[in-house]
């Protein structure tokens, strides 16, 4: 411990000098510091903590999540679209892949069909005060190009308002993005923002249409819960006339509640868009599991 001379003094004829006590300011200063990293971490990280945004970061992920898209006025009122996501994700020293399989169901209709399946690479770094991943998707024409198969995936992609062009039948999207994350203590967070270029297949092969999305997430995380709030937006600007007040965005907000288990975490969440016109009629139900493994993550908080 540094010494500051405050004069020596003598004692058995010996002479001592006395340690200064450090400024009660730095006390203070240290308990602030000490404070904000309980609540920003570090802590053990944990996958998929959000219901509607991207789900790309480190580590072995896998996803089952179930929507259930519950329409007022819009449609019949006893009509259920049941829209299901299998994700998985596989990835070794910050470089990975994915794939998301998209399937919409009316069972009063007996509709069944599958959406564009998205394939993609990306790569996960860890900076000083955030995570960063980056990630490119492709998504394979797989989505049915009959009529009420068209319109179950659309209504059905309400429950995910930023993966809209999954339900398009006929085009291939490219869909590169970047996502952060904030360190998992008791508060965590998490934004995405990228571009996606649609390039329609057949007899409209020159138009493509490009589309901006932005998304953002916060949470708490207490013991083997966690709960989260998202706000999603998306919008077209290949002609760039994007106006907030002509309705060209679209918006969802969500809330979510999960139960961390040491490899496995069940969910349940509800969520809604903020769009003019079908805000309040349109109201998602969600429940699914998601199992994984992060680099670093030995056992549960």
């Amino acid at each position: 411990m540094p010494f500051r001379d405050r004069g020596p003094s003598c004692q058995y004829g010996v002479v001592t000098l006395a340690p200064t006590p450090a400024p009660p300011t730095r006390w203070v200063h240290r308990f602030l510091v000490v404070a904000c990293l309980s609540l920003l971490g570090p802590g053990v990280a944990r996958a998929q903590q959000f219901l509607t945004l991207d789900r790309q970061e480190a580590g072995l992920v896998a996803t089952v999540q179930t929507d259930l898209v519950l329409y007022d006025t819009f449609v019949a009122d006893d009509v259920i679209f049941v829209r299901n996501d299998l994700y998985l994700q596989g990835g070794w020293a910050g470089w990975g892949g994915y794939v998301d399989v998209p399937m919409t169901f009316v069972p009063k209709l007996d509709i069944s069909t599958i959406g564009n399946v998205e394939v993609g690479a990306m790569y996960d770094m860890e900076l000083p005060l955030l995570s960063l991943t980056i990630r490119c998707g492709v998504t394979i024409p797989t989505a049915s190009e009959g009529a009420d198969e068209t319109l179950a995936l659309a209504l059905g992609q309400w429950a995910r308002v930023t993966d809209f062009l999954s339900a398009v039948p006929n085009a291939v999207a490219v869909r590169p993005g970047v996502s952060f994350r904030l360190p998992a203590g008791i508060l965590f967070g998490r934004g995405d923002i990228g571009v996606d270029v649609q390039f329609p297949l057949g007899d409209e092969s020159s138009s493509v249409t490009t589309f901006f999305r932005a998304n953002i997430g916060l949470g708490v995380r207490w013991h083997w819960f966690s709960s989260t709030f998202d706000y999603t937006t998306a919008a077209p600007i290949t002609k760039g006339d994007v106006d907030f007040g002509q309705g060209t965005f679209v918006h969802s907000t969500g809330l979510s509640l999960r139960f961390q288990l040491p490899w496995i975490a069940p969910f349940v969440g509800v969520s809604m868009p903020l769009v003019a016109g079908v805000a309040g009629d349109i109201v998602n139900v969600s429940f699914g599991v998601t199992s994984a493994w992060l680099p670093g993550e030995d056992e549960p908080p």
